[in-house]
């Protein structure tokens, strides 16, 4: 149960941050909320959207997640929960001049809806993670930090091993408010 990993986690001295929940979860208020409960439980701050399917990835399906996130965000903000959103490369895909990512941020209040910038698929997609993180500001408290090997495969990478420049993102992050890396 929540309170019982709450207390495991307390005894380990572990901080229980945030969770990804799924689109359909965040999408029914009737899913969400036993789900706010739990997260309060354990004394969570912050629940995400981790996934989204291809049909969604579209210039309207971005805005209507960003409806959605909103939404989903006023009934968590009764909880003192922030949503966010954490990105793949996908998000990245352009439409016109806008970003996916752009397109639902833009769809949502920036005071509830937040965004977790993962590092490594910003730069997988061809963009400096600096950069996202310095546009984002104030719209960052979680950084996921991975790297990228250095060979033609650019998979995952012990951090510090890879391409990232990680003192760069950190001094961003640090500028803009990220709260947990």
């Amino acid at each position: 149960s929540a309170k019982e990993l709450y207390t495991i986690t307390q005894d380990l001295g572990l901080t229980i941050v945030s969770g990804h929940l799924n689109l359909e979860t965040i999408s029914s208020p009737k899913r969400l909320e036993p789900v706010i409960a739990d997260y309060v439980t354990m004394g969570a701050h912050y629940l995400g959207l981790a996934w989204m399917s291809v049909e969604h990835r579209s210039a309207a399906g971005y805005q209507r997640l960003g409806q959605t996130l909103e939404r989903a965000a006023l009934l968590c903000s009764k909880h003192d929960l922030t949503i966010f959103h954490h990105n793949h490369d996908f998000e990245f895909q352009t439409f016109g001049t806008r970003t996916g990512l752009e397109i639902m941020l833009e769809n949502a209040d920036a005071s509830l809806v937040k965004a977790e910038l993962d590092v490594y698929w910003a730069q997988f997609a061809g963009f400096n993670p600096v950069d996202w993180v310095k546009k984002l500001d104030g719209r960052v408290p979680l950084l996921h930090v991975k790297d990228m090997s250095k060979d033609e495969s650019r998979t995952f990478e012990i951090v510090g091993e890879g391409v990232l420049d990680f003192d760069a993102i950190f001094k961003a992050g640090d500028a803009s408010g990220v709260e947990w890396y």
